[in-house]
This record gives C-alpha cells, structure tokens and sequence, in this order.
C-alpha cells in the first residue's frame, strides 16, 4: 500500500473518531475547510499556549507572538474563517526546530576560549594541530581522485532523489493551526519557508 495513501487514511480515521467527541464550533470549523477543499486536519486537543513553547523537533509560538511572514493565502482562510462568523480561540505557528538550534530568547553557543590555558599547553596544541593538518592535506592529495569519485556518485545519487520526496520535505514547515474553545487543534495551511 501507498506510503502516502495509507497515512492520510489513518489520519481521516483518526480525525473522524475525533469529531464526534467535539463542540459544534469545532465540527463547524473542519465542515468549512472541507468545503473550501483546505487539507484541514484535526490533529488533537490540548491547550492554547500562552507564549512560544518547544515539543520536541517543533517550536509552537501563538500567532500573534510570530514574526514570520505569513502567506496571503493562509491570511485569507482565517478571513474566511471569521466571515463565516466561527471564532477561534487563537492560532498558532508551528515551526520546525532541530535542537541544535538555540529557541528564541535562548543564547546562541560560544566560541570555545583559550584564554585560560597554559602558553607551554597551547603552544604544544598549535603545534599538534599543525602536524595533524599537514597529515591530513598528504591523505587529501594521495586519496584525492577516490574522494571526487565519491563526491560524484553521491552527487548523481542525490539527483536521483525523486522530486516529490523533496517537496514533502519542504511542506512541512510551517504549519498554521486554528485552536478552537474546547482545546482542538485544526490544521489551517501549511507552507515553504
């Protein structure tokens, strides 16, 4: 079965077990972006956060606390949204955030300092550093042709990555999602960075 295809009827599953257990707003909500032929999933119920919040891999930040651009399609489903006199408790951003980077608010790592160190300790370092660079710039030269070779098959290889599978990498941030009064989470949009 279709990778694809059997997550996305999962999800439906999923999403239809959990309509029945929702307010008439919530229910009212997905109905709308279904008939506007939005891809609006529901994806769980929890509390609205009050200020940007890590899960994880992803950073949640309330909308109005974001300051990334938002598209103007994404804009006019949420003007949809109140034309059609639903009122949400709030939206949230979802952004991807590997760990690696440093949340807002949070300083980004230091460059490590020698100040502290030994002049004897850090003149044997420079050195040691020196013989190890000279070392690795002979196996550089003598294995140069093997390491353009390898670059080359893996440069093919990532031509050969097929294009969908990019573009479904590329969807998955950020994620525009509507939270309703009684904690449900809707996907509204999502859209490249």
């Amino acid at each position: 079965m279709n990778t694809i295809t059997h997550t996305n009827s999962i999800s439906d599953t999923f999403s239809r077990s959990m309509v029945a257990m929702t307010s008439p707003e919530t229910r009212e909500l997905l109905h709308l972006g279904r008939e506007q032929g939005w891809n609006c999933n529901l994806l769980g119920q929890a509390p609205f956060p009050e200020e940007p919040v890590r899960v994880h891999d992803w950073l949640i930040v309330p909308a109005h606390l974001d300051s990334s651009n938002i598209p103007d399609k994404a804009l006019q489903r949420v003007r949809s949204i109140y034309a059609n006199g639903l009122r949400p408790k709030g939206f949230v951003v979802v952004h991807e955030a590997p760990k690696l980077l440093a949340a807002p608010g949070e300083p980004q790592a230091g460059n490590l300092r020698m100040s502290i160190i030994n002049p004897q300790v850090r003149s044997a370092l420079r050195f040691t550093s020196l013989v190890v660079a000279g070392g690795a710039a002979v196996v550089t030269a003598i294995s140069g042709l093997a390491i353009l070779a390898l670059a080359g098959l893996t440069f093919a290889a990532l031509l050969l990555v097929p294009t969908a599978l990019v573009m479904g990498v590329t969807i998955l941030d950020p994620i525009l999602i509507a939270v309703t009064e009684d904690g449900y989470w809707i996907e509204i949009d999502r859209w490249a960075a």
